[in-house]
Order: structure tokens, then sequence, then C-alpha cells
């Protein structure tokens, strides 16, 4: 699940679209993609979403040794 997280920084927020991945029991993996410092229209989210899983898809983040994950 991609979500959006606002990150406050000297009285200024910054946007980012971020993904958790779990890779291990309990090791997880969060990919985080700058979007700027103004909020993103629901268009814009879906694009950096897209590009982030496109991003762990081609680094094999999700490949587990755990069945059940």
């Amino acid at each position: 699940m991609t979500y959006l997280e606002i990150t406050k920084r000297l009285n200024r927020e910054y946007f980012y679209v971020t993904k958790n991945i779990r890779i291990d029991k309990n090791k997880w993996k969060k990919i985080r993609k700058y979007v700027g410092n103004k909020e993103p229209t629901a268009e814009q989210t879906k694009k950096y979403a897209k590009e982030i899983e496109n991003e762990v898809k081609k680094e094999g983040v999700t490949n587990s040794k755990f069945n059940y994950l």
C-alpha cells in the first residue's frame, strides 16, 4: 500500500509518496519518492505510486524466504 507522507523540517512541509515492504520476518524497507513542498494532486500521487511499484519490481525487493509473507 502506498500513502502520502508529510515531513516537517524548519517550519516547512515536504511531501513524499511512501511504500513499506516487508523483506524479512521483522525487517521492513521504506521506499520514498519526493514529490515537492506542495501537496500533490490525486493524479500526481498515482503517478508516483506507479513509479514506486515499478522500482520495487525492478529491485526484486518483494522476494521473501518466508512463504506466508
